[in-house]
């Protein structure tokens, strides 16, 4: 059987494109990543990377010293990851291939951060609160979540924009939900059926939901990808909450 290998890394180094067509992997930590490594560092139990990919975040929390978790819904990622882990490192990480929500069981209070990056773009409407719901219920308690995710003002679907925009005056909850593919972001046309696209706003609606805190939710810049493909800052949403130190008593 031939080693599975990550394919070459493009655009000056800085992505990756995934085994299973499902977006790429930054190479370069961005501000999301390092927020969470730091974080990691903190942390009595193990963190989490949620879409893992080839590990550019779990070997750099490794490294840093934390006991990290690897989830991929590929299963050949995980084994590319695990050979780029320096040897030192591999007793403090555990791999899950699991699709997520629903394909993954963690333990309740078990998990002292997530890192979910452009993840979250892959979910439907209906399955994004279960995401956030489950996320609480497996962190411990002051636990965090760092989550990056593409937005409308993604350069490859800015024809989308003023319908996004439109929806979102209109206060629509989900302004971002694109269905029509082939006529908004020609460049997915027969990857995805649809696509998930987020903003502060609706993701910090979401968490709060589900029980956070949110500390941090705005907009930053994709400078990992070609010019054709950035617009005007705004291309990613980056959300930081945390899980309260005591969770509130019911009314009586």
């Amino acid at each position: 059987m031939a080693t599975l290998k990550m394919p070459r890394p493009e655009y000056a180094g800085t992505f990756v494109r995934t085994l299973n067509g499902l977006g790429v992997m930054s190479m370069r930590p961005d501000a999301c990543m390092k927020a969470f490594i730091a974080f990691a560092t903190t942390c009595t139990a193990p963190v989490a990377d949620i879409g893992a990919a080839y590990g550019v975040a779990t070997i750099a929390a490794l490294k840093a010293g934390a006991n990290v978790i690897a989830v991929d819904v590929d299963e050949r990622h995980l084994r590319i990851l695990k050979r780029r882990v320096p040897r030192a490192c591999r007793e403090r990480l555990q791999i899950i291939p699991a699709s997520f929500p629903e394909g993954l069981s963690l333990g309740r209070d078990s998990i002292g951060a997530f890192l979910l990056s452009n993840v979250l773009n892959f979910l439907s409407p209906d399955r994004l609160p279960l995401a956030a719901e489950r996320l609480f219920e497996w962190l411990v308690a002051g636990g965090k979540v760092f989550i990056a995710a593409g937005t409308p003002y993604f350069g490859g679907v800015r024809a989308f924009v003023p319908v996004y925009e439109v929806r979102k005056r209109a206060g629509e909850p989900w302004p971002g939900h694109l269905t029509d593919i082939p006529k908004y972001a020609p460049i997915w046309t027969n990857k995805y059926s649809s696509m998930l696209l987020l903003d502060p706003d609706t993701l910090s609606r979401e968490f709060r939901k589900a029980g956070f805190i949110i500390e941090k939710a705005e907009f930053t810049a994709r400078l990992d990808v070609p010019p054709s493909l950035q617009l005007d800052g705004r291309e990613s949403v980056m959300l930081i909450a945390r899980k309260p130190s005591q969770t509130p008593a019911a009314p009586s």
